[in-house]
């Protein structure tokens, strides 16, 4: 199916500019707001740009001619920099969510009232995982900060 997306994005600007324009509306023809389809319009042009531009690298490889040592100390810097985004992570959902706490957390399609027993202190491996009881079971359970949805008083 091809879309003249042109044709498309004057018939939706024109229905919602005037939403009583039968015309416009039985033109329009699009079973969603006008407002939602100029927004997934502008994104489709957006890409389009993109694409046109050609992808641009993100990453600065290194000159043939860089020496080992300073190879070697850009991957050094580059790792203290990953250890202290893990600690300071670790630190974060420590203050946000101190143990003793009460959380709702999303738990696969169900939500679930936990109390925070402890975090975990392994920074290199599992930041930001924090360890719970299930208020309701007492079953201690293991959750990643990303999965709490808000602090209960």
């Amino acid at each position: 199916m091809s879309v003249d997306i042109l044709k498309l994005k004057a018939l939706a600007e024109a229905a919602k500019r005037d939403q009583y324009d039968n015309v416009a509306l039985n033109d329009y023809g699009v079973a969603m707001p006008p407002a939602v389809a100029l927004e997934l319009i502008a994104e489709i042009e957006r890409h389009r740009q993109v694409k046109a531009e050609g992808s641009k690298p993100d990453l600065i490889i290194p000159p043939r001619n860089a020496t080992m040592q300073t190879v070697v100390s850009e991957i050094k810097a580059a790792d203290n920099e990953l250890v202290m985004a893990q600690v300071g992570l670790l630190a974060a959902v420590r203050r946000s969510y101190p143990t003793g706490c009460r959380l709702l957390i999303q738990a696969g399609r169900n939500k679930v009232e936990v109390e925070v027993t402890g975090h975990c202190d392994a920074w290199w491996s599992r930041p930001g995982y924090i360890y719970g009881k299930n208020r309701k079971t007492d079953k201690a359970r293991t959750f990643h900060h990303s999965h709490v949805v808000g602090v209960l008083p």
